[in-house]
């Protein structure tokens, strides 16, 4: 009995210095060197080694269970997020899905206050320079709410382009243009060069407009204005 118990302790502290070992070759080396104290007890030998094969099969099973409670977990929260997902598109594939995301964005747009982005500006104010000096008319339809905010900052982006800006005020246009703003022009089918470029100018900054024919420069102001620019609402 007293053998047995020395030969556990010296298995156990062989242990030890067996989970420091890298290498199969470093296990059959401490095999070797330790095959005298083996021979000595092998019942005891195969028992500890049984015991301690069994620990280490627990301690594997027990992680292995632990990763595989945690996929399942991160599977039931990914098939509940699809499950509302799929609820909240109602049956509808990618293509109507983003059909009504377009629509929703179109909305929202058209429920939001219009204005001038900085890079309109810029661009209006680059494009239009090379026509300093000329005079624009901008009018504004008070009637529509967020008429007012839209044309100033079309009046400040063409004075920043170094135009001499007249502004009035009007109240019911009798052919509201459908985008919101009107282009007014003597001829819509014959552009002057500065009329062209103003068009080619809201077209490069994207920002949606008509052209409308019968626009008559105030003989009175001095100099006239080349075009007349109506800020009104728009009509959905």
């Amino acid at each position: 009995m007293t053998c047995q118990l020395f030969f556990t302790k010296t298995l156990v502290a062989r242990v030890v210095r067996y989970r420091s070992m890298e290498s199969i070759r470093d296990f059959f080396d401490w095999i070797a060197d330790e095959w005298s104290v083996i021979l000595s007890a092998p019942f005891t030998f195969l028992l500890g080694f049984a015991i301690l094969g069994y620990l280490v099969w627990r301690f594997t099973r027990s992680s292995f269970e632990v990763r595989v409670a945690n996929y399942e977990s991160t599977i039931s929260l990914l098939e509940r997020r699809l499950q509302r997902f799929d609820e909240k598109l109602d049956g509808a594939t990618p293509d109507e899905a983003k059909a009504r995301m377009d629509e929703l964005e179109a909305r929202v747009e058209a429920l939001s206050p219009r204005r001038i982005s900085p890079a309109q500006r810029e661009i209006i104010a680059h494009s239009l320079r090379a026509y300093s000096g000329n005079s624009i008319h901008v009018s504004t339809d008070t009637a529509v709410a967020d008429s007012g905010t839209l044309s100033r900052g079309i009046a400040a982006a063409f004075s920043a382009a170094g135009w001499i800006v007249k502004t009035s005020i009007c109240i019911g246009i009798g052919d509201p243009p459908v985008s919101g703003i009107a282009l007014r022009v003597s001829k819509s089918s014959q552009l002057s060069e500065v009329e062209a470029a103003i068009a080619d100018t809201f077209t490069a900054a994207e920002i949606q407009f008509d052209i409308q024919s019968g626009f008559e420069p105030n003989p009175h102001n001095n100099p006239a204005s080349v075009a007349e620019i109506l800020v009104t609402g728009r009509i959905h």
